[in-house]
Formats: structure tokens, C-alpha cells, sequence
């Protein structure tokens, strides 16, 4: 599989509960969705970037941030994420997905790009970050989350 075939795929969404339009919640000049692209754009791979945000006219906020970064969107439903991830990924073809989530906007990139190495050396149908804190002794903090998995295997 090449890099073409690797898509980031962010779920953001600024209907939350705890802390409402966190993904548009600035950072000095950067709103935190803008620093989260910023980080994954400086991946080694140089994957497709997606953000998979709801149909909800609260989220047009992050379509521009999209817009304005030049990377891809998916709108769906607000309530049904696995569903808005699924359609997603068919929408754009991705063959090899790499979920993340807009919370987790200081992810270490070289981290991720680990993970993918791993993966695509791997016969690991699923990878998180969780497997690899039994898998070795490095302690990954809390906010790095990933999944990495091939589209046929969700789909």
C-alpha cells in the first residue's frame, strides 16, 4: 500500500456537552481544530487529511477551518459517529484509515507515523496505541489516541 491509500480521518464536531465549540476554541491565533492539521500535515506519510464533522449548521465553523487548511470534509449524522465514519471512508475510498479525534489536537505526528509503520509491517487487522502499552514498555500519555485500520475490516 502506498501513502496515497492512508487517509486521515478526524472526528470533530462542536455540538459537545462539556465544552461546546472546543474545536473552534483559539489558541492564540489557531483555533485547535487549525493546530491538529497543522501537526498532521507534518506527517512523513503525507496522508489525505479528512475531518468527518455532523449536518448540523453549528458545525459550518469547522467546514471553513477546512476550507481555509484545504483539506477534505464529510458532513453526517451528529448522533451516529460509527455511521458518520463509515460513510466517510466509502465517500473517499480510504484504504487504510487513521482515526483520530479532534480533542487530541497535540498529537505527537512522529508517533503517529510510528504507528503506521507498524501497522503496514504488521498483519494487524486493528492498531491502537492502547495495544502497544502492553505490547512495550514505553508509556504513551494521555490525548496521543489513534486507531489505525484497513477500511475492509470495519466496512
Amino acid at each position: 500500500m502506498s501513502s496515497k491509500d492512508i487517509h486521515f480521518v478526524i472526528q470533530s464536531r462542536n455540538g459537545s456537552k462539556r465544552l461546546p465549540n472546543k474545536a473552534i476554541k483559539k489558541i492564540g491565533k489557531k483555533t485547535v481544530l487549525d493546530i491538529l492539521i497543522d501537526r498532521l500535515k507534518n506527517s512523513k506519510h503525507n496522508p489525505r487529511i479528512i475531518i468527518a464533522t455532523t449536518n448540523k449548521p453549528i458545525d459550518d465553523s469547522i467546514i471553513k477551518i477546512c476550507q481555509k487548511n484545504f483539506v477534505d470534509h464529510y458532513r453526517g449524522h451528529e448522533n451516529d459517529v460509527l455511521k458518520r465514519l463509515t460513510c466517510c471512508i466509502k465517500k473517499f475510498k480510504s484504504k487504510i484509515v487513521v482515526h483520530l479525534t479532534a480533542d487530541n489536537f497535540l498529537i505527537d505526528v512522529s508517533l503517529v507515523d510510528w504507528m503506521i509503520d507498524k501497522f503496514l509491517k504488521s498483519k494487524n487487522r486493528f492498531l491502537t496505541n492502547n495495544n502497544f502499552m502492553s505490547m512495550t514498555s514505553q508509556r504513551i500519555p494521555l490525548g496521543m489516541h489513534v486507531s489505525i485500520f484497513k477500511k475492509r475490516d470495519l466496512i
